[in-house]
């Protein structure tokens, strides 16, 4: 996810960057690590199903 960088400069401090996605979507492939989300300063604060 080559956005991350930028999205994560430009995000104020306390936002929060939210994607949805599916396997279906040929544009999402697949979450960075933890350590990759925290040399970007992010973290995973939800991955899971956004239905119940």
């Amino acid at each position: 996810m080559d956005y991350f960088p930028e999205a994560a400069r430009i995000t104020k401090k306390g936002g929060e960057i939210v994607i949805n996605g599916t396997s279906n979507n040929k544009y999402l492939r697949g979450i960075p690590n933890e350590t990759e989300l925290a040399r970007m300063g992010l973290r995973l604060k939800y991955n899971g199903s956004l239905t119940d």
